[in-house]
C-alpha cells in the first residue's frame, strides 16, 4: 500500500478520542473524512466511541461493529494488500497476503484485467506482471514471523498446491479459498483434508458452482460451522451500485452457512453496511 502520507493525518485529528460520539455525530465524521485511502478513513471510524444508548447502532473499538439485532457482535477484519503495521494501527484482526508460483497459475497468452492496465507497464504480458511483483515461497516464514512480532495474524491465500503446502508449516488459523479456485476441485480437496476453518470468496461464481464447492469441502471431512462464504464483486475498484449486499444474506439462506463481505470498494461505508446486515468477516482489498 503507498504511503499513507498527510491525509491520514488530517484525518486521525478529526477524532477527539476523549468524547462519545452519537451515531449522527459519528457517521458525519466518516463521511468527513473518507478519502480515497481505506487507512485514513478505517483509523477515524473505528475510533469513535459511539454512544452507548445506540446500542443497536455501536461503533466500539476495532472489530466491534452494527448487525442490526440489538447487540453487538465481533466482526473478523482482513486486510489484505496493507504493509504489515499499517493494518495492525487500522485495527485489522488479520492482514492477508498471496502465494503462488506464477507459471503454475497464469497463461503466457493471459491479458491483463483492465485495472492492471492502468497501473502497470502495457506491453509486459499478466504472467511477466505476477513474476515480477510475487515473492520467493522461501519469504512467508520470515514474513509470518515478522507479523508475530508486530502483533498482528498473518494469512496468505494459496492458488496452487505447492502452495498450500508451504502455507501449512507456517500454521495459520484459516484457509482463505479465493474466487478463481472455487471450482479448481483438487486444490479444494487438498485443503478441505487438512482440516482447517476454510473463508471462501463467491466472485464470479453461481449457486451452483459454490453448492458443488461445498460439496467437495464437506465430502473431505470440513464441517458447515468450519466454513464462511464471502460474497464478492470481482471488479476493482467495485461501483456502489453492483454491490448488491443483499447477495450475502442469500449465500446464508441457501446453504446455512457463516458469511462475510470481500470489499473492492473505496471508502469503509459498504464493509459497515454489510456488518449491520450479519457480516462476521470483512476482507478489505487496497
Amino acid at each position: 500500500m503507498a504511503k499513507v502520507g498527510k491525509k491520514y493525518s488530517e484525518a486521525a485529528k478529526l477524532v477527539d478520542r476523549s468524547k462519545t460520539y452519537t451515531i449522527e455525530e459519528a457517521v458525519a465524521l466518516v463521511k468527513k473524512a473518507s478519502f480515497e485511502k481505506f487507512d485514513a478513513s478505517v483509523e477515524v471510524s473505528y475510533n469513535l466511541n459511539v454512544d452507548p444508548r445506540h446500542a443497536d447502532q455501536q461503533i466500539r473499538g476495532a472489530m466491534v461493529l452494527p448487525n442490526g439485532t440489538g447487540r453487538t457482535q465481533r466482526v473478523c477484519v482482513i486486510a489484505t494488500g496493507p504493509q504489515e503495521q499499517e493494518a495492525k494501527d487500522a485495527g485489522a484482526d488479520y492482514v492477508k497476503f498471496q502465494t503462488a508460483r506464477p507459471e503454475r497459475v497464469i497463461s503466457r497468452y493471459a491479458p491483463k484485467a483492465e485495472y492492471q492496465l492502468g497501473t502497470t507497464k502495457k506491453e509486459e504480458s499478466q504472467l511477466d506482471m505476477c513474476r515480477a511483483i510475487h515473492l520467493p515461497l522461501t519469504d512467508y516464514k520470515p514474513l509470518k514471523d515478522f507479523c508475530d512480532e508486530i502483533g498482528i495474524k498473518f494469512l496468505s491465500t494459496p492458488f496452487d498446491l505447492e502452495s498450500i503446502d508451504v502455507l501449512e508449516g507456517l500454521d495459520m488459523d484459516y484457509y482463505k479459498i479465493p474466487s478463481g479456485e472455487i471450482t479448481n476441485l483438487p486444490y479444494l480437496q487438498k485443503i478441505a483434508r487438512l482440516g482447517r476453518p476454510v473463508i471462501m470468496s463467491t466472485g464470479m461464481s453461481g449457486l451452483g458452482d459454490i453448492e458443488a464447492a461445498l460439496s467437495v469441502l464437506t465430502k473431505e471431512g470440513l464441517g458447515l460451522e468450519q466454513i464462511t462464504l464471502l460474497h464478492c464483486n470481482t471488479e476493482y475498484p467495485t461501483p456502489y451500485v453492483d454491490v448488491n449486499l443483499r447477495a450475502m444474506q442469500t449465500l446464508s439462506d441457501c446453504f446455512g452457512v457463516k458469511t462475510g463481505y470481500s470489499d473492492h470498494t473505496k471508502g469503509i461505508e459498504v464493509s459497515l453496511a454489510a456488518v449491520a446486515l450479519g457480516a462476521v468477516v470483512i476482507e478489505k482489498h487496497f
